[in-house]
């Protein structure tokens, strides 16, 4: 976990406390196969892996926060840059905490670090 580099002896709460100081409406992070948390001042939300066969780690991360990002533009109807003081409630971010993390379960179910598209990712939300 690259948490434990940046912020060492420190446990996700304190971590993600750390994070949100800084500024930002929402922390998240990925936890591997224990999946991932996602946080505002005040909520969090923790979110378990989706059960898959895993081939290959590579890029898991990444389109976790890719597909985090989206969901949070589209949502809001804006882009990620001009969010503000804007802070979503519980069930938001539930909602982006399991579409991102449907991203990454899809992208360690195939070799290579390639990520799902949003109409993959709805398919298996839906399915």
């Amino acid at each position: 976990m690259d948490a434990e580099h940046l912020y060492p002896g420190l446990g996700v709460d304190a971590v993600l406390d750390r994070l949100l100081a800084l500024g930002p409406s929402i922390a998240a992070m990925t936890l591997g196969p224990e999946g991932a948390v996602l946080a505002t001042a005040r909520d969090r939300v923790a979110m378990p892996a989706l059960a898959t066969h895993v081939v290959d780690t590579v890029g898991a991360g990444d389109s976790f926060m890719a597909a985090l990002v989206s969901a949070v533009s589209s949502a809001e109807g804006r882009g990620a840059g001009s969010v503000g003081d804007w802070e979503p409630d519980r069930e938001r971010l539930a909602e982006y905490a399991r579409f991102a993390s449907t991203a990454s379960g899809i992208t360690v179910s195939h070799a290579g670090p390639e990520p799902p598209t949003r109409g993959e990712i709805e398919a298996a939300l839906a399915g």
